[in-house]
Formats: C-alpha cells, sequence, structure tokens
C-alpha cells in the first residue's frame, strides 16, 4: 500500500485539502463520493473474440504484432467532476493531524466508478484521430502516442507474447499462419493447489 501511495503523490494525483475547507455533505468515510451524479460510467471492454479476431488477421496476412503496457492507465485520464476522498490508510497529513485532511483528485485513480469510462474517452479519441485515414507503419503509430497532445506513458512490450495472463505463441513458421494461446502457468497453480503433480495422466480433452 505504501509503494502505491508513493507512486500517486510522485505523480500529482492528489491534493491535501483542509476537511473544513470540504462540505462534508461530499465525503463519505472510507469511501468515495462525488459532488455530481454520475449517471453514466459504463464503458467497453476489449473480449477475447476480439483479441482472437484480431491475432487471426495478424496470422492470415502474415502481419507483425506489438504490445504495448499503460502505465498507471487510468491515472492518465482527467476527471469530468470534483472529486474528493479520505486519506488511505498508511497516508499520514503532512502538518497536523491526518482527521483534518482529505484528499482532490487530481486525476482519475483505480476504484472510481467513472475512472474506466475517463479512460476509455482518452484512449478510443486519440486512436481515432490518429489512426483515421493512417498508413504510417506500427512503430511510428505506438511511437505518435508519446508524443502527441495526450502524452501517452507506457512500456514497449515489442510483439505480443502475453494477454491477461494467457501465454501468445506465434508460429515460428509465418507460412503455417496460428497463434497458440495457453494458461500454463494457472493451470500449473490450480494444479499445485490441489495437490497434484504434474507427471499425473491427463486427457487430451477436458472431461
Amino acid at each position: 500500500m505504501l509503494d502505491e501511495i508513493a507512486v500517486c503523490e510522485g505523480r500529482d494525483h492528489w491534493s491535501p485539502v483542509k476537511r473544513a475547507d470540504v462540505p462534508e455533505s461530499h465525503l463519505v468515510k472510507g469511501r468515495i463520493k462525488t459532488i455530481l451524479s454520475i449517471w453514466k460510467n459504463y464503458s467497453l471492454v476489449v473480449n477475447w473474440i476480439t483479441v482472437q479476431t484480431l491475432l487471426a488477421i495478424a496470422a492470415i496476412h502474415e502481419l507483425p504484432t506489438s504490445s504495448i503496457n499503460f502505465v498507471l492507465a487510468f491515472s492518465q485520464a482527467e476527471l469530468d467532476v470534483l472529486v474528493y476522498m479520505e486519506l488511505p490508510i498508511g497516508m499520514d497529513a503532512q502538518q497536523g493531524h491526518t482527521r483534518d485532511y482529505v484528499l482532490r483528485l487530481n486525476k482519475s485513480i483505480y476504484g472510481l466508478k467513472q475512472s474506466s469510462l475517463n479512460w476509455f474517452n482518452l484512449l478510443s479519441q486519440a486512436l481515432q484521430k490518429k489512426g483515421r485515414d493512417s498508413k504510417e507503419a506500427i512503430e511510428s503509430f505506438i511511437s505518435s502516442l508519446k508524443t502527441g497532445t495526450e502524452a501517452f506513458e507506457f512500456i514497449e512490450q515489442g510483439s505480443i507474447s502475453h494477454h491477461l495472463g494467457v501465454e501468445v505463441v506465434r508460429s515460428p513458421d509465418l507460412k503455417c499462419k496460428s497463434f497458440e494461446l495457453c494458461q500454463s502457468f494457472l493451470i500449473n497453480k490450480i494444479v499445485e493447489h490441489i495437490g497434484l503433480t504434474l507427471d499425473v495422466k491427463g486427457q487430451e480433452n477436458p472431461i
């Protein structure tokens, strides 16, 4: 928890303000409450059929793949409403008593209802703007995300090898036009948890 707090403070995710300056009705102990009601907070997410479709297209047309990991993605999006929150457990006020201060959020954070929607809007708008009628190489396109007005912060991870815990292995022979998806790590953890050994006889098709 302390590491996460240090990262948030270093990235200016919030600003301490005196509790006396914030209407008590805008705070809920231990939870987050916004001044404005949040009516729309649903955001689209990428499902597996989309990932499989993109991999199939890449395999059929022998296209390269590229994977990037956005650093603290939600916090790269601006808030659309004013939000205050209690100090997280383990965080002390720099001056005075901890109870005398609350945090005014400067960025979206994980756990906030509208964070995923704010992030989705920011990223989708940037991709639509940069990707419209764009014929540039994928490397140039990814680089433009860092240097554009949004100045996204992310780590380039090269060709896709993992996605949400699933290992993605491309056939060395591009003519085979195939990707293999497996979760050997998770399977091994389950086998270990229930006390089986990896040399047990298994079924090729689980029953």
